[in-house]
């Protein structure tokens, strides 16, 4: 048996020179069990390069089943979306956020900045903490706050599942729909919030991208051809045998933007859930704020 796993690198204004990537696999297992201590196979098959958030929503729009991984925040910290009175039902909040103008949202995320002490200006999700990434009410550098708003609502509207803000859910039920063959009619696609830095910093510190050409250099390439091979040897603990062509590992690494490596690492954070029981969510997930997988 075998299953379609995707992992996306975004971006809130992708064009030609920033296009959003998509890294497509197959998960390939036999004796399907969320007990199974044997690893599992994926396999890269394929990149999509999307130069617009219109082809964005025709992907996630296509008539095909997925477990993806999106490197993009799916909610903001608790107690920033309390001070503003937004609604704490998540689905609600996130219509609520991206129907929002970003000069509004703004003027929300300096306030908040400018009433707090140096060195703890953000507000933070409990993920973003255990996690070591940036802040998602950040809107400059990375701007992560702009691609939720310009990506999310579509992901909602695709008719995605989020399991880390659906509890409670039936794991057994989901997992059944995930891997039963059903008829061509019925899709299933489940999207988890993943975060590349998190893996890639358990191979190395050093930078292994920037979208400065200037600052593309020997030693990043060398990072990521670093993380790469931790990656197929499997030496970040994801419990998963990886593969690709040659030709598309030498597109990962000579990438200076490091965008191709993240979506196989989104990919890959996908894949490790899938057979973990609740795709590896505690239970004690805030719905409203959610969790980034392989955290």
């Amino acid at each position: 048996m075998e299953f379609k796993v995707i992992g996306v690198d975004f971006s809130s204004a992708p064009q030609k020179n920033k296009p959003i990537i998509i890294a497509v696999g197959v998960l390939e297992f036999s004796n399907l069990s969320l007990k199974s201590n044997k690893k599992l196979f994926v396999n890269l098959k394929s990149f999509h390069e999307l130069e617009s958030l219109c082809e964005f929503n025709k992907f996630l729009k296509n008539k095909q089943s997925w477990v993806g991984g999106f490197d993009l925040p799916f909610s903001m910290p608790r107690i920033l979306i309390e001070k503003y009175s937004w609604p704490i039902y998540w689905e609600k909040f996130v219509r609520f956020y991206c129907s929002r103008e970003r000069e509004y949202l703004r003027g929300c995320f300096k306030a908040w900045c400018d009433s707090r002490p140096v060195g703890n200006k953000f507000a933070w999700r409990i993920t973003d903490i255990a996690a070591g990434s940036s802040p998602a009410m950040r809107w400059t550098n990375p701007p992560v706050a702009w691609m939720m708003h310009a990506g999310l609502l579509k992901m909602l509207e695709a008719n995605l599942f989020f399991p880390s803000h659906s509890y409670p859910f039936s794991a057994h039920n989901i997992y059944s729909k995930l891997f039963k063959k059903e008829s061509c009619e019925n899709f299933f696609k489940v999207a988890l919030e993943a975060y590349p830095g998190f893996t890639a910093r358990k191979i190395t510190n050093k930078s292994y991208k920037s979208d400065d050409k200037k600052k593309q250099n020997l030693e990043r390439l060398n990072s990521r051809k670093l993380i790469l091979s931790a990656l197929v040897k499997d030496e970040v603990e994801f419990e998963l045998n990886f593969s690709a062509s040659k030709k598309m590992k030498e597109t990962i690494v000579n990438d200076g933007k490091g965008d191709f490596l993240d979506a196989v690492i989104c990919m890959l954070q996908a894949a490790n859930s899938i057979l973990k029981p609740n795709f590896g969510l505690s239970k004690s997930v805030d719905p409203l704020e959610g969790w980034i997988t392989s955290v």
